[in-house]
């Protein structure tokens, strides 16, 4: 069976588009408003100057490059390229059903300390959104680049 490490250069392309993705999920104009409002995050330009924003964008992709890694690894392990890849096999719907697996169970994860810290529920519907959408787009991302 192929590994992830195989698919290195893959992954990063994954994670890269997830955390671009980021950028776009979070935009003021698409749902970075109501994220900071459902958060009580005040969008202050010199609150940004005093963080560390090289940080918390390094940690970000990080966690992008996880996601993105752990979506390829369910999708090559369950499929081994021989269902996918077949005529009539499962292709791009299996690729889908791996983000989606991962992408949710990220959503949950994220879905239960928002509940416990009685966050409004379109807290977690915008973070944990970004995730599943995330992790959908990076088993897209692999399945046009033949990893799975």
């Amino acid at each position: 069976m192929t590994t992830v490490m195989h698919f290195w250069w893959q992954v990063l392309v994954a994670a890269l588009a997830f955390f671009m993705l980021g950028a776009i999920w979070y935009n003021p104009k698409v749902f970075g408003t109501a994220w900071a409002k459902s958060h009580g995050i005040v969008m202050d330009p010199e609150k940004r100057k005093e963080a560390n924003m090289a940080k918390l964008f390094i940690c970000s992709f990080l966690c992008a490059l996880v996601l993105s890694a752990a979506t390829l690894w369910v999708c090559a392990a369950s499929c081994q390229g021989v269902l996918c890849s077949a005529p009539g096999g499962m292709g791009m719907m299996h690729c889908l059903k791996s983000g989606a697996l991962i992408g949710g169970s990220g959503a949950a994860a994220i879905s239960m300390g928002y509940i416990y810290n009685m966050k409004p529920l379109n807290s977690y519907l915008i973070d944990g959104g970004y995730n599943f959408a995330g992790c959908i787009l990076a088993s897209v991302i692999y399945y046009f680049l033949g990893c799975c």
